[in-house]
């Protein structure tokens, strides 16, 4: 009785450490894509932003299978590209913005479901995107 409530004490930890790695690892597969910001709550303001009615304004975020991405913003001036790394942890998304740097911004990754992803951000600013391919 003992070996078998050591072996169940020993095995169970694990059962959940590699659970939690498939669960981190499906994300990683479901967040490679291109992704429009559709709107965002903003709670300093107490208010919304929603895309759709700033027509001069496009922000989208692109996340690459080799652990690359980029923001792309378009203004009517033009085009702003923001080039950084990223990995999910912990559920967080965690993006590094430059190649030597080892700090990161990091965003709670509220849902990541087939066209939707929600982050929230250190601000508690929670951004809502919707997948464009």
């Amino acid at each position: 009785m003992k070996k078998l409530i050591f072996i169940l004490a020993t095995m169970l930890p694990l059962l959940f450490v590699a659970c939690s790695n498939k669960d981190e690892a499906t994300l990683q597969n479901e967040i490679v894509g291109l992704w429009e910001l559709s709107k965002k709550y903003i709670p300093e303001d107490n208010r919304w932003y929603y895309a759709e009615e700033d027509i001069d304004e496009l922000h989208e975020v692109e996340f690459y299978d080799d652990g690359s991405g980029q923001f792309n913003n378009y203004y009517k001036s033009g085009i702003v590209t923001i080039p950084f790394y990223w990995v999910i942890a912990d559920k967080q998304l965690r993006l590094v913005l430059s190649e030597n740097s080892e700090s990161y911004e990091a965003y709670w990754l509220e849902s990541l479901s087939g066209n939707e992803l929600i982050l929230t951000g250190a601000d508690n600013a929670t951004s809502y995107y919707k997948r464009r391919k």
